[in-house]
C-alpha cells in the first residue's frame, strides 16, 4: 500500500509527520492492514509559485509489524488455529 501526502510543516519533521499518517489513518483504523506486504508513505514537500515549481520526496516504508514496532504499538491478536 502506498500513500502519498503533501508536508507544509519543518522539513526536519517528516519522519514525525509519516507516523503520524501511519498511526492515525493506518494501523489504528484498518483492520486488514496486515494483509499487505509493505505500508510505505510517501511524504511531498514542494512550491509551485506559476514560474517555477520544485518537488523533493522522502520515502518511509516498512511492513505492519515494522511499523507497530517503530510506533510503540501492540501486534494485533492471531486468532487461534491461524499463523502470524
Amino acid at each position: 500500500m502506498v500513500i502519498s501526502a503533501h508536508w507544509t510543516g519543518a522539513f526536519d519533521d517528516q519522519e514525525g509527520f509519516s507516523d503520524e499518517i501511519a498511526r492515525e489513518l493506518l494501523v489504528e483504523r484498518d483492520p486488514n492492514l496486515e494483509q499487505w506486504g509493505v505500508l510505505r508513505i510517501v511524504v511531498i514537500r514542494g512550491y509551485n509559485m506559476g514560474i517555477a515549481r520544485a518537488q523533493v520526496s522522502h520515502v518511509f516504508q516498512g511492513t505492519p509489524a515494522e511499523w507497530r514496532e517503530r510506533l510503540g504499538l501492540a501486534s494485533p491478536a492471531v486468532p487461534p488455529g491461524t499463523k502470524p
